[in-house]
């Protein structure tokens, strides 16, 4: 295995923490001050499951709102101060049931290591199937990079150009702005200017997010 290879597989699987601003925090956070079905009486397990599709849905409307109105630097410090709000909610919970002399329902079954097990193998699955390999001296493109090469290059635009980007692959006497783009590019922009990861590891770990996503939302109906 070469070390682009490994450089690869380390920069995704960082990149896969470095999204819970975006794919837990907004909606743990709505829930949580509206206590939408009743959020604060629910398991740890519950709230997660319920928090990342919402998030994910929230996350990318508002990221594309305030880059159209402000810039990218601005959607991340939105996060940012997300992020923080996140952990201090949830540190006041913890210590709250520590002085009521209570412990935080987990709602851990016992297939829940079943789960945890299933969601280290869907992140493998996608980390590998996504990377490139190299060996003796010849690296072998993932076959995704047909469809993915051309992503990656419109999120490292949003980067460069803010939102809506710049059309990076016309420029015909000036530049022009994409008009029709998936708006999940600003949301994986947001994530590699957060934490300054590479744009093709943050694609990475939300091809693995979006497999957590369906797994919530098959769960929670």
């Amino acid at each position: 295995m070469s070390s682009l290879t490994v450089t690869q597989i380390l920069t995704s699987l960082l990149a896969i923490p470095a999204w819970i601003p975006i794919a837990v925090c907004p909606g743990y956070l709505t829930a949580w001050f509206l206590d939408l079905n009743g959020f604060r009486r629910h398991s740890v397990a519950d709230r997660l499951m319920w928090s990342v599709p919402l998030s994910l849905a929230l996350a990318t409307i508002s990221a594309l709102l305030v880059g159209w109105f402000a810039s990218l630097t601005a959607i991340v410090a939105v996060f940012a101060v997300g992020l923080l709000l996140w952990i201090g909610v949830v540190l006041r919970e913890v210590i709250d049931l520590r002085r009521g002399g209570r412990r935080w329902s987990v709602g851990w079954n016992p297939g829940g290591w079943t789960v945890l097990l299933l969601a280290a193998l869907w992140v493998v699955i996608a980390t590998l199937s996504l990377v490139d390999f190299g060996s003796q001296g010849h690296q072998y493109l993932s076959v995704t990079m047909v469809d993915l090469g051309s992503r990656v290059n419109w999120t490292e635009a949003i980067l460069r150009t803010g939102v809506p980007p710049v059309n990076p692959l016309y420029l015909y006497g000036h530049p022009a702005h994409l008009r029709q783009y998936y708006f999940w590019y600003v949301d994986c922009a947001a994530v590699a200017r957060m934490w300054h990861l590479p744009v093709r590891a943050v694609f990475t770990a939300s091809c693995a997010w979006s497999g957590f996503a369906l797994a919530a939302l098959i769960s929670t109906t």
